[in-house]
């Protein structure tokens, strides 16, 4: 269930909309157009955020929280308490991802040893598409790809955890499903090692884009055509009624 201060952040973020007689975005566009000034980002004021069911304390600059997420700008600039209080409760959250992002807002990165896995990226991206953050949504992206060209490797491991915390057009499930795609020899592997991994709407999801991709091939290529024994018994032997080309 959403929190209480998300409910608010996006009724504010709709009768913004509504008022302004533009329609409620969720994406890059909805952040500034103009290039914040450093004194901007890095104001006095700092914001209290607290994560997880601990209430695990992060502070950080608010010109820069705002700056990166509409959801933290709805937050503590409109006329919700959180505003006047300068603190956000996140219970839902986890603090793991949070502290991540809390690295990143500072760096611009995303270092190795906090996402060691596939599964530690998607739940990042989770994180960022649940609070609004599209640059860092767009590096997971980005690092999902690092791993799957220069390691051989895909989402495979982390498909159930996306498909059950995903929309239906979502970025990423689209990002996990061309990565299986485009790397059948794993994917074949993958299939007959961890058949557990594949959720029954990605494997529908597989089905069409393997025959979507079947239109690019010669039909006279096909291995039927080449060769049907495949297809056969030949426990009795191979008969020249049936085994002809």
């Amino acid at each position: 269930m959403p929190s209480t201060l998300a409910s608010k952040v996006e009724a504010m973020e709709s009768v913004t909309a509504l008022l302004n007689g533009t329609p409620l975005k969720r994406s890059v566009n909805s952040l500034e157009a103009k290039q914040p000034t450093f004194e901007e980002l890095y104001t006095k004021e700092v914001v209290c955020i607290l994560v997880g069911p601990e209430k695990k304390e992060f502070r950080i600059h608010k010109g820069l929280l705002c700056h990166e997420s509409p959801y933290f700008r709805a937050a503590l600039t409109g006329g919700f308490g959180e505003a006047h209080e300068g603190q956000v409760e996140l219970p839902e959250d986890n603090t793991y991802e949070f502290g991540v992002f809390y690295k990143w807002i500072y760096t611009s990165k995303i270092f190795r040893d906090d996402i060691s896995s596939a599964v530690k990226i998607a739940k990042l991206y989770i994180f960022a598409d649940k609070r609004t953050i599209p640059n860092l949504k767009n590096l997971c992206i980005n690092t999902l790809r690092d791993i799957c060209t220069s390691e051989s490797k895909n989402c495979d491991p982390a498909l159930e955890f996306i498909y059950e915390n995903t929309l239906p057009g979502s970025a990423l499930r689209k990002f996990a499903l061309d990565s299986s795609v485009w790397n059948p020899d794993l994917l074949h592997k993958q299939l007959k090692l961890y058949p557990l991994w594949y959720p029954r709407e990605f494997l529908l999801h597989l089905a069409v884009a393997l025959i979507e991709g079947s239109k690019t091939r010669k039909k006279e290529d096909a291995p039927y055509l080449k060769d049907i024994c495949q297809y056969h018994d030949h426990s009795a032997g191979k008969d020249d009624r049936t085994c002809t080309k």
